[in-house]
């Protein structure tokens, strides 16, 4: 229950991962609103689109290498987009109406699977 409410109180979840296979909180940390600042390995980079306020598109803030600058550079579009309040909300409400669900995935295999059948 306590992690929910960590999750829940704050802006902003810092993952500046050097190895990541999978990992699960930062789909957490935007079920709850809290948005993803991480570097692009792994799951994190499978789950996490950097933002890009132009175009809307994107759900967290991302950085490719594994050094202080990128870190920092990712840290500081973060707060630059917190500031400007009607974008962020925008944000945090697409991260969390964001589905990470078997649901889409297991819809598209079973229509693959009866057309394959069809054949």
């Amino acid at each position: 229950q306590y992690e929910t409410q960590v999750y829940a109180g704050s802006d902003f979840l810092l993952l500046p991962s050097i190895h990541e296979p999978c990992g699960i909180n930062q789909l957490i940390a935007m079920r709850y609103g809290s948005i993803p600042i991480v570097r692009e390995v792994g799951g994190l980079y499978d789950t996490v689109d950097d933002y890009n306020p132009i175009t809307n598109r994107g759900n967290g803030f991302t950085f490719r290498r594994e050094n202080t600058y990128e870190l920092f550079a990712a840290i500081v579009r973060a707060l630059e987009n917190y500031r400007h309040r009607d974008s962020w909300l925008k944000l945090i409400n697409k991260a969390m109406q964001q589905s990470n669900s078997w649901e889409i995935p297991a819809k598209k295999y079973i229509r693959l699977y009866r057309r394959a059948k069809r054949l």
